[in-house]
């Protein structure tokens, strides 16, 4: 596989970390992504349903060029409107409101440029009853469907750490809006609009769960806190640190001999409800011999026995582990604050020109995309001037 998106330039508009994320995949796959935003570095958004920190700008913002417009002038708004027209694909996540106040809706973006793919992420889609709701990571969370099967038994449900809501709506984005250009490319496609909802994305992600429910009737079984549905608790300290055990439908004779609980290997003691009535007696015993020995012996014991066990991993410990070092999982990047390791793609590519993995400044190639388009000095600086007709 080589040269995966060379030759595919990407127009990502400033909105949340959805799009972004989809311009930094394509960035990565060798796509020359310009980014446009404010002048001042800002996103177009006028919501505060994502924040993006410091340091997750400039992991999101690597590989990619960046050009900055006021797009509220008309000279900003013509500069954005060359760029794209002479862009195969555009990404972006500003809802189908703001986009239109912007006159960057798709029907707009399209208007000169036929052939133009436009990749829209917006919280709930472009139809239904809630097409001009918002939305925060919660909010897609909760709604669609997966915070109801995280947590505990009888008490609230839990959000997933981080942005992972944003993060699978923009993989499919970049997804989508590669795979219309090579359409264009291949004349399988005359240029599309391709809308996407982070809910149903994010429905999609935990669907599994929504099959059991379609073919079997019930819904996603959570823990009970203490020993769970296993008859032991499933998070415990080993010697060298935490270790997930999990051996459903497993025989309890000989799960619990491997464990180290000989005493209780009887088959008085087979039943989960036995092991959890008498568990004040055996958790001494099998937190001690848990703590025996490390995560990876273990593990690696467990996968012997067909056994379900993980070693839990902190982010400095996995950017550390042998196999990660030696699939280059983590390539440095360069931030204003210094180099520091930043997950690579999850697949290797073969001759694949990438920019250096690095976030470029707000507007730093504001006049060498629009040169590279033929626009000349005197031009450029009219379109990025402010216009008194504005």
């Amino acid at each position: 596989m080589t040269a995966m998106a060379e030759g595919i330039r990407i127009v990502e508009i400033a909105g949340g970390p959805a799009a972004a994320f989809a311009g930094m995949l394509l960035a990565a796959l060798g796509a020359d992504v310009v980014r446009v935003e404010n002048p001042s570095g800002e996103s177009f958004q006028d919501r505060e349903t994502a924040p993006v920190d410091h340091s997750m700008a400039a992991f999101l913002a690597r590989r990619k060029r960046r050009a900055a417009f006021d797009i509220e002038t008309r000279a900003g708004l013509r500069a954005l409107k060359v760029l794209v027209a002479g862009a195969d694909g555009v990404v972006e996540d500003l809802g189908a409101a703001r986009a239109a106040e912007l006159k960057l809706s798709a029907r707009q973006l399209r208007r000169s440029h036929g052939d133009l793919i436009v990749a829209s992420v917006s919280p709930f889609g472009s139809t239904g009853p809630r097409a001009s709701w918002d939305a925060s990571e919660l909010v897609i969370q909760s709604m669609g469907g997966i915070v109801h099967s995280t947590g505990f038994e009888g008490e609230p449900g839990l959000r997933v750490a981080g942005l992972p809501a944003h993060f699978v709506a923009g993989l499919h984005a970049a997804t989508a809006v590669l795979t219309g250009i090579f359409g264009v490319r291949l004349g399988m496609e005359s240029g599309a609009h391709i809308e996407i909802s982070m809910e149903e994305t994010w429905m999609h992600h935990w669907v599994r769960h929504i099959q059991e429910w379609g073919h079997a009737g019930f819904g996603m079984q959570r823990e009970e806190r203490g020993t769970g549905r296993q008859g032991f608790p499933h998070t415990v300290m080993a010697s060298d640190d935490w270790l997930y055990v999990l051996a459903l439908n497993a025989a309890w004779e000989p799960f619990a001999m491997f464990m180290g609980l000989e005493d209780y290997a009887g088959r008085n003691w087979n039943a989960a409800k036995t092991q959890i009535e008498g568990w004040d007696e055996i958790e001494p015993v099998y937190r001690a011999s848990i703590a025996s020995k490390g995560r990876y012996e273990w593990f690696a014991g467990a996968a012997q026995q067909g056994y379900t066990f993980a070693p839990i991993h902190t982010v400095d410990q996995l950017a550390g582990t042998p196999q990660y070092l030696a699939r280059h999982a983590f390539e440095p990047l360069e931030t204003p604050a210094g180099t520091v390791p930043a997950p690579d793609l999850p697949f290797r590519l073969e001759g694949v020109a990438r920019r250096p993995n690095r976030a470029a400044a707000a507007g730093e190639h504001t006049r060498d995309v629009l040169t590279e388009l033929g626009v000349d000095a005197r031009s450029i600086e009219t379109l990025l001037g402010t216009p008194q007709d504005s």
